[in-house]
């Protein structure tokens, strides 16, 4: 498709109106509530004893909020890039993304995370539940949602698609771990935006909705 700067913004919109209606259906709120319970449990039962407060490791002073128990995001995600590159995902790109990326979380907001990886297993059948543990944040339990995952190549095809995930993460992604390929995505899709004259500012504020 030869794309222009009114198509761009078509498919935006489109896809903006999906993801709201998606987002305050019952159905997401009610999974949502389930989800944060459930992960207080673990924390309670599993990873009360370990405690997560700023240090001089978070040399990227990143701010993410704290959840509920008063434990610093930020330090918790440096601890969790180390766990998912321990259990062997080769990991390119890590970043925190939806309300702790905006600053607009609160303490109970969950984790929403993109991991950019070579080898991510499948998400069906029997690798899907591989992939899941692979993903957890077990034992930590801050509310880690790997919710957009794909390889370099898969990222950078849904970027020159304008899929709303991958403009979210240009836009707004917060770093917590990167090899240089992000350098490279946010190159690419520069170049794109002269091309096409995007509204830089006006697709900003279009993203921070969601």
């Amino acid at each position: 498709m030869q794309w222009t700067q009114t198509s761009v913004l078509e498919k935006v919109e489109k896809q903006l109106q999906n993801r709201i209606i998606s987002k305050h259906g019952w159905r997401k709120k009610i999974e949502s509530r389930y989800t944060r319970f459930f992960r207080i449990i673990l924390y309670v039962l599993f990873g009360r004893h370990r405690a997560i407060t700023r240090t001089e490791n978070n040399r990227q002073n990143l701010d993410l909020g704290v959840d509920v128990f008063g434990r610093d995001i930020a330090e918790g995600m440096l601890k969790y890039v180390e766990l998912i590159k321990k259990r062997g995902l080769k990991t390119h790109t890590v970043l925190v993304m939806g309300s702790r990326a905006k600053g607009k979380c609160r303490p109970e907001s969950d984790v929403d995370v993109a991991i950019i990886a070579s080898n991510l297993p499948e998400e069906k059948g029997f690798l899907g539940l591989k992939r899941s543990l692979l993903l957890s944040d077990r034992p930590i339990y801050i509310g880690v949602e790997p919710s957009f995952c794909c390889t370099k190549k898969e990222f950078l095809q849904r970027l020159e698609n304008f899929d709303l995930a991958a403009l979210d993460a240009i836009y707004y992604g917060k770093i917590v771990y990167d090899d240089g390929f992000w350098v490279e995505a946010k190159r690419k899709f520069n170049e794109i935006e002269r091309k096409l004259e995007l509204p830089k500012t006006n697709l900003r504020q279009k993203l921070f909705v969601i």
